[in-house]
């Protein structure tokens, strides 16, 4: 097994580093492609031809050659110009996961053509050097079954093989192993104008049966992308970064006496902008990110707040990206925040680490996210890149960092010191991470963003964990941001902000118009200026059923329940077994919350109590608004719930969600 030899149009591929790797050869051909047939009406020993195509994705890159901006990006069964406006979600896209990476994958058949009977054929304008990149995966076939993967070029002078390579499901070759994802970048050298690309996917051994969604399931291409050469300036690259469960007054910039984050206060501290008070909208992982990444309450971005999926009514932050012409991934550890639940949308890449040796390891993988993170950082450079990296890293169960000396002996107070040991432990990778940035010159033209979804409570208002909270340990999250060039250096800005808000900033900071009707608004005037933000309402919500306490007391908590912050008063309406009560704190006189005044100052807050009251009915109306405005061409409706693999309810499990 290996590469057709031939005549080459571009001899290597490049590796994360941006060294030359595996020799691709392109080659000329005047073989005749082979015919297809139906997975379903072959023996086992016939010959299946599979179509098969791609979407938005990455590839590999070398960082010494010259910038390449991208010019055409498929989607769906359609391709569109880069900068173009992204008239609906993708929600509705086929997709595969190939290892522990999700892509994006196009059907094998139009309204014309039946599945497995063409290969599938993309028009492109290919502009003067320009270089296609694409990605490549094996498929559902038979063990022991071989794949090859070629992609053609089509014009009216001449046809060339661009690419050809074969995969084997049982032992792959010493080039390169089967498993997993593959990238490739080819050189159209000769190309130009109008060209019909071709991607075909051919097994010889039987395909199992597919989904019904007419994917080819003898192998799928991701993200064929064309780019072209560009001296232009680029517009600035986007780093989301998102370290789960990180409460904000665990950290030393946030006032803690403890040497948690001595990294984060360094960096931050000397040339970043710290926002004092930026609440979450939601207390537990899915919500907190739905918000994070839509720019809407978890209650309108969500099919359901159990368990559901992003619906099919907005456009994600990555999504936004990909349609302008950004190189988008995406680094997580799976669980809540995986791409059953839809945060796969819009990334060309969408890779989760599962924990190791099982998913039962809670231990979390901060370094391996940061160090993947940076390889793609480099693959993709001298082009704009969005890339979003999550880690579990202080989630409950947590696991022991150096050394830890509790306060007591009581099991809240080692929670508290085993959590810090995680941050510090956190910290230097991502200070690790940064200096890494630098040091390849990746952070100049970089905007980088560090918050949280949710915080942690240790029985400060007598439970454990977060889920079921709506006080500020579990609302109250970091928002730091680093922008050379874009954003002033050593300042703190005081807030009050919302989770929602910073999928509008992150595009505004980036000269994006962000969509219409998004709950969040855009604080970057206030980041650059010091502008006062303006006065609103934020929503926070809580729907986990388990309650924890680190004693035998009973909480009288029922799901949900929901919180205002009108600053600096917090509203939160409870549902109990007896009915609702509410609880009012001052949190400018009183920041631990312990004084409930809303008997005395429930009259000054009747307006607020009834749009808690109102508040999922609101939402259910912004839903259906949304379905029909924002996203016409999707399904509008979707209130089942998401369908999620064993291996993620077993990571659930460990992370304690389920019992």
């Amino acid at each position: 097994m290996g590469h057709t030899v031939g005549p080459m149009l571009s001899d290597q591929v490049c590796d994360g580093a941006g060294t030359s790797a595996v020799a691709i050869v392109v080659a000329m051909s005047d073989q005749p492609r082979q015919p297809q047939c139906a997975a379903g009406e072959m023996s086992a020993a016939a010959r299946c031809s599979c179509a098969a195509l791609a979407l938005i994705g990455l590839v590999v890159g070398c960082t010494e050659r010259p910038p390449q901006r991208v010019v055409h990006v498929r989607v769906a069964d359609q391709m569109y110009a880069a900068e173009a406006p992204l008239a609906a979600s993708t929600a509705l896209y086929p997709r595969r996961t190939v290892g522990d990476e999700t892509r994006v994958v196009l059907r094998g058949r139009t309204s014309d053509e039946r599945m497995g009977q063409a290969p599938i054929a993309i028009e492109v304008d290919v502009p003067a050097g320009g270089v296609l990149e694409f990605g490549y995966g094996l498929g559902e076939v038979e063990e022991g079954a071989s794949v090859e993967f070629s992609v053609a070029a089509l014009t009216a002078g001449k046809n060339v093989d661009l690419f050809r390579t074969l995969l084997d499901a049982r032992r792959g070759d010493e080039k390169q192993s089967a498993n997993g994802w593959h990238d490739a970048r080819v050189e159209m050298e000769g190309l130009s104008g109008r060209v019909r690309l071709e991607f075909l996917a051919v097994s010889d051994r039987m395909a199992t049966t597919g989904k019904n969604d007419g994917v080819p399931p003898c192998g799928f291409f991701s993200a064929p992308v064309v780019t072209r050469p560009s001296r232009e300036e680029a517009p600035p690259n986007v780093l989301l970064i998102s370290l789960d469960t990180l409460r904000a007054d665990r950290l030393g910039i946030y006032g803690y006496g403890k040497n948690t984050s001595p990294n984060i206060d360094r960096v931050f501290g000397k040339s970043g902008v710290v926002v004092e008070r930026l609440y979450s909208t939601a207390a537990d992982t899915l919500l907190g990110h739905a918000a994070m990444l839509t720019g809407l309450r978890p209650s309108t971005a969500l099919t359901s707040p159990v368990a559901g999926h992003l619906g099919s009514w907005e456009n994600t932050l990555a999504e936004m990206f990909s349609a302008r012409g950004y190189r988008t991934g995406a680094f997580t550890e799976d669980a809540w925040v995986s791409a059953p639940f839809g945060f796969w949308r819009g990334f060309e890449r969408y890779a989760e680490e599962r924990s190791a040796p099982g998913l039962s390891d809670t231990s979390g993988h901060s370094r391996e996210i940061f160090a993947k993170g940076l390889e793609w950082l480099q693959a993709n450079a001298g082009q704009p890149t969005f890339l979003f990296l999550h880690t579990y890293e202080v989630h409950y169960p947590y696991t022991p960092r150096g050394e830890i000396t509790p306060e007591d002996s009581s099991q809240r107070a080692l929670d508290s010191a085993t959590y810090d040991g995680e941050i510090r432990y956190l910290d230097e990778q991502l200070g690790n991470f940064l200096a890494a940035l630098d040091d390849r010159k990746l952070s100049r033209s970089t905007i980088v963003v560090v918050t949280a979804d949710h915080g942690e409570e240790f029985g400060e208002h007598g439970r454990r964990y977060h889920g079921t909270n709506l006080h500020d340990e579990v609302l109250h999250v970091p928002a730091l941001f680093l922008a050379p060039g874009r954003l002033p250096a050593g300042v703190r800005r005081s807030g009050p902000l919302a989770q929602v808000d910073i999928m509008p900033t992150i595009l505004d900071l980036a000269g994006i118009r962000s969509p219409p009707d998004l709950d969040g608004q855009s604080f970057a005037a206030f980041l650059r200026d010091g502008a006062a933000p303006p006065p609103r309402v934020m929503y926070h919500e809580a729907v986990s059923d388990m309650v924890v306490t680190y004693g035998a007391s009973a909480v009288d908590w029922l799901p949900p329940s929901y919180a205002l912050t009108k600053w600096p008063y917090r509203l939160i309406r409870i549902r109990t077994r007896e009915g609702h009560r509410c609880e009012l704190f001052d949190l400018a006189a009183d920041p631990a919350e312990t004084d409930n005044i809303y008997e005395a100052m429930k009259d000054r807050f009747v307006a607020e109590r009834e749009e808690l009251d109102r508040y999922e009915e609101t939402n259910a109306a912004r839903r259906q608004a949304l379905s029909s405005g924002l996203a016409k061409g999707s399904a509008a409706a979707e209130p089942q719930p998401a369908e999620v693999d064993p291996k993620v309810k077993e990571k659930l499990r460990a992370l304690g969600y389920f019992e």
